[in-house]
């Protein structure tokens, strides 16, 4: 079962790390929050679904944060080498 997670706006400052039990993750907003940074275990969520019955990308959305530069940068990078089939909305 494909998932979808909305955290938006909810002034959410940080992510736990348990956040990689997700499965089957589809799109994770988190937009609109008090966010600073993304846990590392965030980019080992292991089954980011893509693809699978025409659905298309799974997405990404951390639009709407505090991430300062080397953080949003981080985050980019991250995503580009790591969930290649994620869509991240930044």
């Amino acid at each position: 079962m494909v998932k979808t997670y909305d955290f938006s706006n909810n002034k959410i400052e940080f992510i736990p790390s348990q956040i990689q039990v997700l499965q089957y993750l589809r799109i994770l907003s988190l937009k609109n929050n008090r966010l600073t940074y993304l846990p590392n275990e965030l980019f080992l969520i292991a089954n980011y679904s893509y693809s699978g019955g025409g659905c298309g990308a799974a997405r990404l959305d951390v639009n709407g944060n505090l991430f300062d530069d080397k953080e949003l940068n981080q985050i980019i990078k991250t995503v580009k080498d790591k969930l290649i089939h994620v869509s991240l909305i930044y």
